[in-house]
């Protein structure tokens, strides 16, 4: 058994505090597709995590605290706040 949905989104937004690229991409399959609105599509884990991880990078890092969360199945929404890491 997996990760709860709650549990696997917890560990996503906590990576993005110190982000890298190979932590961020095994949250994504390998043939995952994102969609960027006017920054584009990323296709493939590596591709969106690399992205991800250039994002946060450039702006220090990101604290997220979920407020709430719904799942179904492999669907997940979360409504958060998110901040700069604490030194």
């Amino acid at each position: 058994m997996g990760d709860s949905p709650k549990d696997l989104t917890c560990r996503f937004f906590d990576a993005w505090v110190n982000p890298n690229v190979e932590e961020l991409g095994s949250f994504f399959a390998q043939d995952a597709v994102w969609v960027v609105g006017p920054q584009g599509v990323r296709h493939g884990a590596h591709s969106i995590a690399a992205e991800i991880t250039a994002q946060l990078t450039a702006v220090g890092g990101v604290t997220v605290d979920l407020v709430s969360q719904l799942s179904a199945g492999r669907t997940v929404m979360v409504e958060h706040h998110s901040g700069k890491p604490k030194s």
